[in-house]
């Protein structure tokens, strides 16, 4: 009895365990402006035992914003074009995703 009281709390904090998400450090943010337009980038940034981080760059034309980040569980990137706001890219990278790119997100925008 006491075993398989025991056996099933192991399990059920091996089931609890899995949840848990691990930020990546050492996330490099690259973008590429190929248009002739500046271009607004909003990036949002969720971060485990930092701060988050909500930020707005501006990227003239035909040039590259970059950055390293670390304690990263998801980054969320949009584009604006400046002149009219106009939005040409959103999306997010979780640790999965982040993972597959091996912690290298480059994205290219031509406005």
């Amino acid at each position: 009895m006491v075993a398989r009281t025991l056996a099933a709390l192991l399990a059920l904090s091996a089931l609890a365990g899995c949840d848990e998400v691990t930020p990546r450090d050492h996330v490099q943010l690259t973008v590429h402006n190929a248009g002739f337009e500046t271009v607004v980038l909003q990036l949002r940034i969720d971060r485990d035992e930092r701060g988050d981080i909500n930020q707005d760059y501006e990227v003239p034309l035909q040039s590259d914003f970059s950055q390293t980040f670390d304690d990263v569980l998801r980054l969320k990137l949009r584009v604006f074009r400046k002149s009219d706001s106009f939005k040409i890219f959103d999306d997010f990278w979780d640790p999965d995703d982040i993972d597959r790119v091996k912690g290298d997100i480059a994205v290219t925008v031509t406005p």
